[in-house]
């Protein structure tokens, strides 16, 4: 009897535990105002994986950044492979679920890497969202692209 007893409960805190745990994507909830807090910054490139495989070092375009401000104008910018500047301004929005991002008015990125040389989307899976660290994925071709980002140093 006390054994099964002690299993029960041992079910009981590891359910609990689980269920209280907090998203990944949104470690402290997942409003809409904590969302938008969140993502009003200027954010730096710091990691790419392909299909889970990290290739960071393949990237052929430097100083990635994008910028999310209060009146929805999404902005990134890039140094290609020819040192050429590119800066784009476009408009986002959340999804409903707030577990996507909407992007437009923006081209593709061009001269991403010699296995990419344009990425595209208009829709991000957001995977993390806290005041200093941002990562999401999307599909493009038959890849799945991860950027991970940190807060620009000089907009904390």
């Amino acid at each position: 009897m006390k054994k099964s007893v002690s299993i029960i409960l041992t079910a009981l805190a590891i359910v609990l535990a689980t269920s209280c745990s907090k998203s990944e994507t949104y470690p402290d909830g997942g409003d809409l105002d904590m969302a938008e807090k969140n993502i009003r910054k200027s954010w730096k490139l710091t990691s790419y994986l392909r299909n889970g495989v990290n290739e960071t070092n393949l990237v052929l375009i430097t100083s990635y950044t994008e910028s999310y401000d209060s009146q929805g104008v999404y902005t990134r910018s890039y140094i290609k492979e020819d040192q050429t500047q590119v800066a784009e301004d476009g408009v986002y929005s959340f999804t409903a679920d707030l577990y996507e991002l909407r992007i437009s008015d923006v081209s593709s990125i061009s001269g991403f890497s010699a296995a990419n040389s344009t990425l595209s989307s208009s829709a991000y899976k957001i995977l993390k969202l806290t005041e200093t660290e941002f990562r999401y994925s999307f599909i493009n071709g038959s890849d799945e692209h991860e950027f991970r980002f940190i807060v620009t140093p000089s907009m904390k």
